[in-house]
């Protein structure tokens, strides 16, 4: 990148970024060197009606899974006819009474918009949802090393969170009023997820220690249930933000003889869970209802979100037999990508042509019911500048967007193959989200700043006026 000074003037700014990130530890994995940051680019603009679209198919995306995860919850058999639940313990995650009313308080909608500027929900995480650390710190790097008063509203994921959690905590208190009010929260994660996990719960407990609560960080292996009560490192804990996985957690129950380090550890959070001796968010069974089966199903019964979840299907054994048309257009590669159920962090995920027409046959026939093909969609581009490994650029590429509710985790595409997902696990940058206008109902730290002039589908401050 060489001549304009704007160029110049956004190489100096990326670089400034990377310092502060590098500063800041947090913005890399658990045990990598200081200079070994994530990648991060500017921001994304979005306008205010785009946004806007995008919070309610969120809301409705939400509520939707919200009210079908509780009617399976009431009837037995539904569950066993579309979840895929392996164990009796799996039962009992679902059936536990976890003291509040949503069975989904924390859940990120993994969206994309195409170049027409429609929205479609891609995939959603509702068990452990990650990266609501990342944007707060790379907003808090591009505002200290800008200089200037950029350009519209962001929203800190980490203030919606905390919303969320004490919210659930309250209920919980309602029916234990020998509770605190004012809970001492611990984040936990596992050893199999402390490499990412870890850095995001330091940088979240940060956050909540600066607005007055007692917050520690930890792991499985550090919890022990005496005197009624969980304890990580021997402080009591109320509150447990769950950033560990629910299979992590039921092999640590089930395998205790594999996980010496932390069976002990899953056993007290579970004692301390069956005798509601904890409030804890989310619930082990949110995982369940992040499986990609259930798109078809959200797509058929909740009108409001057929034209936002692009076709899908559940690749059965007798696909070949029972829709060979379907199957024929699948296998050409062109039109489907293809999916794990249960999936996350960009992993298995078939979206070269030429590989989802190789590897059809195969999943169909050694893993029905287990992979979904979902129809492909072409996420829009916007003007990043990025930092990626020391290298710096700039230029047109896709994005999608994660929305916690009003705050957002954004990942561009500026290193990635078009046959392989934009997901940060993969190498794609991370950024933030600023909007002018919109329904920003939620609490958190917003910067509100002074509506630009132009009106953009999306920019970076250096290629408008």
């Amino acid at each position: 990148m060489e001549g304009s000074a704007q160029v110049r003037k956004m190489e100096s700014l990326l670089l400034e970024m990377a310092e502060i990130l590098i500063r800041d530890g947090n913005f890399r994995s658990h045990g990598s060197s200081p200079e070994e940051i994530y990648s991060f680019s500017t921001p994304l603009f979005l306008e205010g009606d785009l946004y806007t679209k995008m919070l309610q198919v969120h809301r409705d995306v939400k509520d939707s899974l919200d009210l079908l995860a509780r009617e399976m919850r009431r009837k037995r058999n539904l569950c066993e006819e579309l979840l895929a639940l392996r164990t009796p313990l799996d039962m009992e995650f679902l059936l536990m009474d976890h003291g509040y009313k949503s069975l989904l308080p924390i859940l990120r909608s993994d969206l994309a918009l195409d170049s027409e500027g429609r929205v479609f929900l891609l995939e959603v995480n509702c068990g452990c949802p990650g990266g609501e650390l990342d944007p707060a710190i790379v907003a808090d790097a591009y505002f200290r090393a800008s200089r200037q008063s950029p350009t519209g509203i962001f929203l800190d994921p980490r203030g919606e969170s905390l919303e969320t959690i004490l919210g659930c905590y309250e209920e919980f208190r309602e029916g234990r009023p020998h509770f605190p009010e004012k809970p001492r929260i611990a984040l936990v994660t596992s050893k199999a997820q402390r490499w990412f996990m870890l850095p995001e719960c330091r940088g979240i407990a940060d956050y909540y220690r600066a607005m007055g609560l007692e917050t520690s960080v930890g792991e499985l292996g550090e919890l022990d249930f005496r005197d009624g009560k969980l304890h990580l490192r021997g402080d009591p804990i109320d509150l447990l933000f769950r950033k560990f996985s629910t299979q992590s957690f039921k092999l640590r129950l089930l395998e205790p003889e594999n996980f010496p380090e932390e069976a002990h550890g899953a056993r007290s959070l579970w004692r301390a869970l069956e005798g509601s001796a904890l409030c804890m968010v989310n619930p082990l069974a949110s995982t369940f209802f992040q499986d990609k089966g259930l798109l078809p199903l959200l797509r058929k019964e909740f009108p409001r979100l057929r034209d936002v979840i692009p076709e899908t299907h559940i690749l059965r054994g007798d696909l070949p037999q029972s829709d060979p048309s379907l199957y024929e257009e699948i296998l050409r590669g062109g039109s489907f990508v293809l999916k794990r159920r249960m999936s996350f962090s960009g992993r298995h995920v078939i979206m070269a042509p030429q590989e989802v027409g190789r590897r059809l046959p195969q999943l169909i026939e050694e893993e029905p019911n287990r992979w979904i093909a979902q129809r492909r969609v072409d996420p829009a581009k916007g003007f990043f500048g990025v930092f990626s490994r020391g290298e710096l650029k700039a230029g047109n590429f896709p994005f999608v967007v994660s929305l916690f509710g009003g705050s957002a985790f954004v990942r561009v595409g500026s290193g990635t193959s078009p046959h392989e997902p934009i997901n940060a696990h993969m190498g794609s940058a991370t950024t933030f989200l600023l909007t002018q206008e919109g329904d920003h109902r939620v609490q958190g730290r917003a910067h509100d700043l002074e509506p630009h002039s132009q009106r953009p589908l999306h920019f970076s401050p250096w290629n408008s006026s």
